[in-house]
């Protein structure tokens, strides 16, 4: 029998499974205490087959069914660090029509935790089954530069490789100078400045530790924090071609270069030159468990994302990796199999007396499939789903749509804890009932000083006028911006005569 190993990603949901994104949110509650506006998470997708690894072409595998099950039993609360029970599940049924067996790499990608989150949940919080039974899976990882800050990713661009990533500066050849200074603070904290010049796309320089980069006078000037006390050193990294022109100096605050130094370097820099490769493997930790090639490669992409200076922490990258399961499935000719993911579930949140969450369910990567057959979304909650993309039945507690062939577009709903009636809603639409109030109160108050100066010009006005022409037919007189009237309005008149009536 013959065997075609191929490559393919089963891509679920960071922090969650299968597909359900975790959009950054934001959410603001009644509360006593102050708490974060904003909850960040990621995106996510279903099952898809990354282009350009097939060597033969398209990939043959089709998804005869897809079932993606949602279990919302408890809604999340970040605010009490309450997390609910929410899980979600997804069946795929796929099918070889081909002569021979098809053994295909799937990527299931973990991610990494919301932000109201401290880290992911414990591994047995994710099943991965095929047939039933518990397939054997590898941890992988991969950069995502948004990570903390809820961007999408992409598949073709962040799936994990198994050879080093080629860059064209970060280079495993291209040179690196490094220049180690010893310097001191003697009583408060200071801060080493380094000055340079150079062209950004043939020289980037670094520090090992916590700094921040600026650019003034068109050269550049990285800070480094110094603490008073014992004498410690500073490492930076030129990579690329050596700079020229730098200087070095300890001073009061950041930015200050040029005026008076205030600490003290205590020797001449040493210098070494090696390779950006000689550097990564030298930084690299062995005990981290995360792979060698892995970790080089989401470091090039890290320093990728950066400016033409900045830090060079390797301890930096672990904010950044995002986690996945990488495990193998082997379909006999002309045979179907069924690989089913399990997940938590940790929506995004929108509101405040009345919260809404939001999830949103990619379909469109499972278009790269050789076909599809049929789906079924079955969401089983106490609550209300809202807003959905995609016409949904009620069932008991539970609401589902089925359909032969994909859908066009992606599936988003809202589901909350109160039934809202005809009030469309909008994920940006974040404006809480404080500050609406505030915004009627003071759209009111416009309106009314508005209609009160419109009534007060035109009654003076009509004063104006009429006095204007009570002194024109001589019936008072103006002198000095007053204006005298006669005793009798209507002209001198006499008064009535006696047994007048």
């Amino acid at each position: 029998m013959n065997t075609r190993a191929l490559g393919a990603v089963l891509l679920a949901l960071p922090a969650t499974a299968a597909g359900i994104t975790i959009l950054g949110g934001r959410t603001v509650r009644a509360s006593a205490n102050s708490a974060p506006a904003y909850w960040a998470g990621v995106n996510g997708s279903g099952v898809v087959v990354a282009e350009g690894q097939f060597s033969d072409g398209d990939c043959p595998i089709e998804v005869a069914r897809e079932d993606l099950t949602l279990k919302i039993s408890q809604l999340p609360d970040p605010v009490s660090g309450d997390l609910g029970e929410s899980s979600v599940t997804a069946s795929y049924t796929f099918y070889n029509p081909t002569d021979d067996a098809v053994v295909m790499t799937l990527f299931f990608p973990v991610g990494y935790a919301p932000q109201y989150l401290t880290d992911i949940p414990a591994e047995e919080a994710y099943a991965i089954t095929l047939d039933g039974a518990a397939v054997s899976r590898r941890q992988r990882h991969t950069y995502h530069k948004d990570r903390i800050y809820g961007g999408t990713f992409s598949v073709g661009d962040e799936l994990p490789c198994d050879e080093r990533r080629t860059d064209a500066f970060f280079r495993e050849s291209t040179p690196v100078t490094q220049y180690t200074y010893e310097v001191a603070a003697a009583d408060e904290t200071r801060y080493f400045t380094f000055t340079f010049e150079g062209n950004p796309s043939r020289s980037k320089v670094y520090i090992a530790s916590d700094s921040e980069f600026d650019i003034r006078d068109g050269r550049g000037e990285l800070y480094a924090r110094v603490p008073s006390g014992e004498a410690q050193q500073i490492v930076l990294y030129v990579v690329g071609d050596p700079l020229d022109r730098y200087e070095a100096g300890v001073y009061a605050s950041p930015g200050a270069f040029g005026g008076q130094p205030d600490g003290e370097i205590l020797s001449a820099p040493e210098i070494e030159r090696t390779t950006f490769g000689a550097l990564a493997r030298a930084l690299y930790d062995p005990a981290c468990d995360v792979g060698e090639i892995d970790w080089y490669n989401a470091f090039v992409a890290m320093l990728s994302d950066t400016a033409q200076a900045g830090s060079m922490r390797s301890e930096d990258l672990s904010d950044y990796l995002m986690l996945w399961y990488e495990y193998d499935v082997t379909i006999p000719a002309h045979a179907s199999v069924v690989n089913t993911v399990t997940a938590p579930l940790f929506p995004t949140i929108y509101g405040s007396s009345q919260p809404r969450y939001y999830f949103e369910y990619l379909l469109s990567p499972a278009q790269h499939w050789a076909g599809f057959g049929e789906i079924a979304i079955r969401v089983e909650t106490p609550y209300y789903l809202t807003d959905s993309s995609l016409q949904f039945t009620a069932v008991d507690d539970a609401y589902t749509f089925e359909r032969n062939g994909l859908p066009m577009g992606e599936l988003t709903f809202t589901i909350t804890e109160h039934e809202i009636l005809n009030v469309p809603f909008s994920p940006y639409d974040v404006v809480g009932p404080v500050l609406r109030t505030a915004l009627i109160l003071l759209v009111l108050s416009v309106l009314g000083s508005a209609v009160f100066c419109i009534v007060f010009l035109s009654v003076r006005s009509r004063r104006k006028k009429l006095a204007a022409r009570r002194v024109q037919n001589g019936q008072g007189s103006a002198e000095e911006g007053k204006i005298d009237f006669d005793e009798f309005p209507g002209g001198p008149q006499d008064p009535p005569a006696e047994g007048g009536r």
